[in-house]
């Protein structure tokens, strides 16, 4: 009947019924509800924006090395000119584990004995530095080289293109002046021939490893 359905919408808005009680709390549990998920959606955004600002903040020396101050390092070697060989290299920490090398260096070897001649040339360094625990490293190093090499067999002079390869195992030792680091890297290692083009006779006499005492001394800008 029409008046009973009247009669029911009086009621259920009627301030009295327990019905009015339970739409009440359920209202009030929803605002509840949205105020709380407003006030996290509003802290996550904070959060988000101060992370923002600090990553953003970071120096980047913080991503050098082993804790050096500057991700460029500039380095020789007082061992090389032995040999002889001449060379400066550059570095730069691409991450705070891993330094990438790359440098010139030239080659002006002697051998009286094995491969009997002398060396000419002219090497693009490029290599990378693996820290693996505190200051100790791994290093790979590709000399990719132009190398006029004299023979002493029959006089003549062989032009052509070589790839020598180095592998190093060292540690960097750390020195700290006036907000820049200083360092000395004591890194042995063994080198080998990869490729050459234009053979001199008795090259296959060439010894095909060879010590390398490396030590470099350098400095983080």
């Amino acid at each position: 009947m029409p008046w009973k359905g009247r009669d029911v919408k009086v009621r259920l808005s009627s301030t009295g019924s327990p019905w009015a009680g339970k739409l009440g709390r359920r209202a009030t549990i929803l605002r509840t509800f949205r105020s709380t998920e407003a006030a996290v959606l509003f802290g996550l955004l904070a959060w988000a924006g101060t992370a923002r600002a600090e990553s953003a903040a970071v120096p980047s020396e913080s991503l050098a090395t082993a804790g050096a101050l500057g991700r460029w390092g500039l380095e020789v070697s007082p061992t090389f000119p032995l040999a002889p060989i001449y060379m400066a290299q550059a570095t730069w920490s691409a991450w705070t584990y891993g330094d990438v090398v790359a440098g010139y260096g030239f080659q002006h070897m002697t051998s009286n004995s094995r491969g009997a001649g002398q060396t000419h040339g002219h090497s693009l360094l490029l290599g990378y530095r693996q820290f693996i625990w505190k200051a100790l490293n791994l290093e790979v190093q590709a000399w990719p080289t132009y190398d006029r090499f004299q023979s002493y067999v029959d006089g003549r002079v062989y032009p052509g293109f070589e790839l020598w390869c180095e592998a190093y195992i060292g540690y960097r030792f750390d020195l700290v002046i006036r907000h820049t680091t200083f360092y000395i890297l004591p890194q042995p290692g063994i080198g080998w021939g990869m490729y050459r083009s234009n053979k001199w006779p008795r090259f296959p006499d060439a010894k095909k490893y060879e010590f390398v005492p490396q030590v470099l001394l350098g400095v983080r800008l």
